[in-house]
């Protein structure tokens, strides 16, 4: 039997840094960039910076890093700046470079390893951070509700250098179904225990459900 699609999100806020008045704020990020951005057959990681401000910004001898602990991990290069209400894309693949006009960190990131995303002063003073306490799906991102908002949000179509825009709840829990796959003698009442606030549609043909395949409400013979 195939696994039952969800119809309805969850919604999840992870935490955050409670600084997302500052002038310039990690807005967008996603460590699971199948397609979004391609540098030539490569797919690497990426954060989007956003500067809420009326001026202009420099982030001349800034950093970002993956880790709180060592947060001068990477340094922006002089005359690294974002512009009022603008924002600035930084690739982190691990090259530590310029290349193409597109700054490159000197380390990747690792969603499965929770790992955080953390935008320093040039005193070293914390000025943002996010955890990614939650990994994303491929071609995902996490990113703030819209630019600048206190609130996190996925986004199934990620905007690196343009508005945040179609924000979505997290994903929802797995449904759980009983009794559990595998090979049964005779006819099997299957049950499935929906997680709140969602609805599931099933098949029993081996195809992919659809939000025309049938809703389910209560246990079913196969």
């Amino acid at each position: 039997m195939p696994y039952p699609r969800l119809s309805l999100l969850l919604l999840l806020w992870p935490f955050a840094s409670p600084s997302a008045s500052a002038q310039v704020v990690i807005n967008e990020l996603s460590a699971a960039n199948w397609s979004t951005i391609n540098l030539g057959g490569e797919f690497e990681d990426w954060v989007e910076l956003y500067n809420g401000g009326a001026a202009s910004a420099d982030l001349s001898g800034w950093f970002l890093s993956d880790d709180p602990s060592e947060p001068a991990k990477w340094s922006f290069p002089a005359g690294s700046s974002i512009g009022p209400n603008g924002r600035l894309v930084v690739i982190c693949s691990g090259k530590d470079a310029v290349i193409t006009g597109m700054l490159h960190t000197s380390f990747k990131l690792t969603q499965t390893k929770q790992e955080y995303v953390v935008l320093s002063n040039a005193a070293q003073s914390l000025v943002d951070q996010f955890w990614i306490n939650r990994p994303t799906q491929k071609d995902h991102s996490w990113g703030r509700t819209t630019d600048g908002a206190a609130g996190w949000s996925i986004f199934l179509a990620p905007t690196p250098g343009a508005p945040n825009a179609a924000a979505s709840s997290y994903y929802a829990d797995k449904p759980t179904l009983s009794p559990m796959a595998g090979g049964y003698p005779g006819t099997v009442s299957v049950s499935i225990t929906v997680p709140p606030g969602c609805s599931v549609r099933y098949t029993l043909d081996g195809e992919e459900p659809t939000a025309a395949s049938t809703l389910y409400a209560g246990p079913f013979n196969v």
